[in-house]
C-alpha cells in the first residue's frame, strides 16, 4: 500500500509538472513530464488528454488525435476528449488549405492577397501567432488596410495582448474617424477588464459615428446592466431591438432585465436553463462558450463552474474558466495552481 501511494504521488507530480510547463508555453518539457507520468501509470487518461492538447498546440495533429482517442479508450465518458477530437480532426483537414495558401504566398512573394488569405485561415484555426505574422506582412505592404488592422487587433485580443490590440484599433481611427467598429472593439477590451466607464465612453463614440451601430448600443446595455442601471440597460436593448428585430439575444436580455427582481430572477434563470434542456457537462460547456461570445462573462463563468461540478475531469472547462477569469483581471481566482488542486482531488477519487 505504501509503495502504491508513493508511485501514485510521483505520477501526480509528473502530471502537474507537465501542466505547469504547458502553462509556461514550454511544450517540449510538458510532453517530457506527461510521458513520465504515463510510464508509471499507463492508464492515466488525464495525462493522455493533456498530451493531446499539447500535441495540438504543436500542430502534431495525428499524435494529438491518437492521445485523445487513448484517453477515451480509458474513460469512454470523457467529454473533453470527445469534443476535442472533432476540433483537431477539423484542424487537420484544414492543414491542406493552409498548405495551399502558404505555397501561393511563396510563389508570389510580397503578395498582399496571399498574405491576407493565409492570415485569415490561421485566425479561423485559432493559430493566433501565425495569424499575427501574416497580418503584419499585409500591413507592411498597405499601411491603410483597415480590415487587416481589425483582424490583427482581434488576434491580439484573443491572446489577451490588449495594449497591442488597442494600438491596432486606434490606427483605424487615425485612418477613418467614423469607423465605429474600432471604438466598439476598444470598448470590448475595457468591458472584458470590467473597466465600465472607459468601455461606455468608447461605445458612445461608436454610436456617435453611426447612430444605428447595433453592437455598441447593445454593449452599452451590458455596461449599464453591470452598473445595475436597469432602466438605461433596457433603453439600450430596446433600441437595439428596433434596429434588428430578429436578434433573439437582445429579446432574451430585455426579458431578463424586466424580471430581474430577487426570487423572480432566480426562477426565470431556472426556467431558461430548463427550456434550453441543459443536462450534461458538454451542454453547459457549449452554453458557457455562447455566453462568452455574447460578452456575458458572469453567466459564462457560472456555466463553466457547473461543467466542473458535473464532470471534475473536464480539462477544457478549467482552461476556459481560467482564461475568462484572467481576462476579467481576477488573477487570484484564475490561478492555475488552484484549478489544478481541484483536478487533483477528482483524480485521487478516480484512482481509489
Amino acid at each position: 500500500m505504501i509503495i502504491r501511494k508513493f508511485f501514485q504521488h510521483q505520477t501526480d507530480d509528473y502530471y502537474f509538472e507537465g501542466c505547469d510547463y504547458y502553462q509556461q508555453q514550454n511544450n517540449d518539457k510538458s510532453i517530457e513530464y506527461l510521458k513520465k507520468a504515463l510510464e508509471i501509470d499507463p492508464n492515466f487518461y488525464l495525462a493522455y488528454d493533456k498530451l493531446g492538447l499539447v500535441k495540438k498546440e504543436k500542430k502534431m495533429f495525428n499524435d494529438s488525435i491518437f492521445h485523445y482517442k487513448k484517453a477515451l479508450e480509458l474513460n469512454p465518458t470523457f467529454c473533453s476528449a470527445i469534443e476535442t477530437i472533432e476540433t483537431v480532426m477539423k484542424m487537420h483537414l484544414d492543414k491542406k488549405m493552409i498548405k495551399e495558401a502558404k505555397e501561393f504566398s511563396e510563389q508570389v512573394p510580397k503578395n498582399l492577397d496571399a498574405y491576407y488569405k493565409l492570415a485569415k485561415v490561421y485566425l479561423v484555426q485559432n493559430m493566433f501567432d501565425e495569424s499575427i505574422v501574416y497580418y503584419r506582412k499585409v500591413l507592411e505592404l498597405d499601411s491603410n488596410y483597415i480590415d487587416a488592422y481589425i483582424q490583427l487587433g482581434n488576434a491580439y485580443s484573443e491572446k489577451l495582448l490588449y495594449d497591442q490590440a488597442i494600438e491596432c484599433y486606434q490606427k483605424i481611427i487615425e485612418i477613418d474617424q467614423k469607423k465605429s467598429v474600432a471604438y466598439n472593439n476598444i470598448g470590448l477590451i475595457y468591458l472584458r477588464q470590467n473597466m465600465l466607464d472607459e468601455a461606455l465612453e468608447q461605445f458612445n463614440k461608436a454610436i456617435e459615428a453611426d447612430p444605428e451601430y447595433e453592437s455598441s448600443i447593445q454593449n452599452s446595455g451590458l455596461v449599464y446592466e453591470k452598473k445595475d442601471q436597469k432602466d438605461k440597460a433596457l433603453e439600450c436593448n430596446n433600441r437595439a431591438l428596433e434596429i434588428n428585430p430578429a436578434h433573439k439575444n437582445t429579446l432574451s436580455r430585455i426579458n431578463g432585465l424586466k424580471n430581474k427582481n430577487g426570487k423572480q430572477a432566480q426562477e426565470t434563470h431556472k426556467e431558461e436553463q430548463q427550456e434550453k434542456n441543459l443536462q450534461t457537462a458538454k451542454d453547459y460547456y457549449e452554453e458557457g462558450n455562447k455566453y462568452y461570445t455574447e460578452l456575458n462573462d458572469d453567466e459564462s463563468i457560472k456555466c463553466l463552474k457547473k461543467v466542473i461540478e458535473l464532470d471534475p475531469n473536464y480539462s477544457n472547462a478549467y482552461d476556459k474558466l481560467g482564461f475568462i477569469l484572467k481576462a476579467n483581471r481576477k488573477y487570484e481566482e484564475a490561478n492555475y495552481k488552484k484549478l489544478q488542486k481541484q483536478i487533483l482531488s477528482a483524480l485521487l477519487l478516480w484512482k481509489k
